[in-house]
């Protein structure tokens, strides 16, 4: 579903691009684990989009049989739950049974266990472009965070190396605005000082994706990530890392408090080269 809309969207004409766009909103509606009502509204609606517009475009010739049978699977959603669910083969109607926990309460269908992506056609769009060219990117170093913060929780105070790293981070992001220091530093006229205690989470959902930390076998996996980063020449390069934690920290502001949430990697250092 993200691959698709990278590689294909500037080789699709505009009209191929709408197809895409409705095919992969239904198809991130269909396959989550926590289904609502609404949303199986939605992705009957969207596959009638799609069939008109291929009957427009391209002839009724083309409307398969597949086609058709797709406007049944809002159909089985409501009568059985998730199609992650009940899935024909047995190993992935195990998917059910592997204790996957409720994330929160709202209205669903059947045995919900996972939020529903929310990407529209100009976020795929906009997603698309950050991957291709980060220098254009909208994304400036911070944005509003759409997510949540998943327990285990736990309050700690930073170590002496982190908080250089926060003051550093808070002075990046706050550039020209505010000057920041730690408890200890001298005091700087109009410098805010941060606070030492962060209280640190276990996991961290961002819509239906449900990313974890180094030191949890459960969420090993889902702590690895690939960043891009415009570095000091102009170019973009590409930092393999894993997550330690998940943290909130708080920040005394002139105009009031800002929390932040954010995530403390371990960036991979370059493997050496050797010629043969």
């Amino acid at each position: 579903m993200i691959y698709a809309t990278t590689s294909l969207w500037e080789h699709l004409p505009s009209k191929d691009q709408k197809i895409l766009t409705h095919f992969g909103r239904v198809c991130s509606i269909l396959v989550s684990r926590i289904l609502e009502i609404e949303l199986i509204e939605e992705a009957h609606e969207r596959p009638i989009k799609i069939i008109k517009l291929i009957e427009v475009h391209y002839g009724r010739v083309k409307i398969t049989p597949n086609l058709h049978l797709s406007l049944n699977l809002c159909d089985c959603s409501n009568d059985f739950g998730p199609l992650y669910a009940f899935w024909y083969f047995s190993f992935e109607r195990m998917n059910e049974i592997l204790g996957l926990e409720l994330l929160e309460d709202r209205p669903t269908t059947g045995s919900s266990i996972s939020a529903a992506d929310q990407f529209s056609s100009d976020k795929l769009e906009r997603f698309w472009l950050n991957v291709k060219n980060i220098q254009e990117s909208t994304i400036t170093g911070c944005e509003p965070f759409s997510g949540e913060m998943l327990k285990p929780s736990s309050e700690a105070i930073m170590t002496e190396s982190m908080l250089e790293l926060m003051v550093a981070f808070y002075n990046a992001s706050y550039i020209e605005m505010y000057q920041f220091r730690k408890p200890a530093d001298e005091i700087i006229q109009d410098s805010i000082t941060i606070r030492v205690k962060i209280n640190q989470f276990g996991r961290c959902r961002i819509s239906s994706e449900v990313f974890g930390f180094a030191i949890s076998v459960r969420h090993t996996k889902s702590s690895c990530v690939l960043a891009k980063f415009i570095i000091s020449n102009g170019e973009v390069d590409s930092y393999p890392g894993q997550i330690q934690y998940f943290f909130k920290h708080t920040v005394d502001l002139p105009n009031g408090q800002m929390e932040h949430n954010l995530a403390y990697i371990h960036w991979y250092r370059p493997a050496s080269t050797s010629e043969s």
